[in-house]
């Protein structure tokens, strides 16, 4: 009988720590917030930059077919064409400039 005391005041005494430690404690949850928070935050300015690097490549890629393009049809062009453009444009400003 003094063995099945001591299980009850056992068993109480367990019940009450069991009681204070259930649950999380407010500093707990405030650094967990903090964690979540920076790991958010770094997420989202880390899609910022891609988004950024990604627009700067699409620019250097415009830029370069135009660039290409120009020498393409600088290329293309026949001598007498120029020739004749030239001709055109010194006979204009000879006329006009008086």
């Amino acid at each position: 009988m003094h063995q099945r005391i001591n299980n009850k005041n056992f068993n109480a005494n367990n019940k009450k720590s069991t009681k204070k430690q259930r649950g999380m404690t407010f500093i707990e949850v405030l650094v967990s917030l903090f964690i979540m928070v920076t790991g958010i935050l770094g997420a989202v300015a880390m899609q910022a930059n891609a988004k950024k690097g990604s627009f700067d490549a699409m620019q250097r890629s415009l830029a370069s077919s135009l660039t290409q393009d120009i020498i393409e049809r600088m290329r293309s062009n026949d001598f007498n064409t120029i020739g004749a453009y030239r001709y055109r444009l010194w006979r204009y400003f000879k006329c006009c400039s008086h």
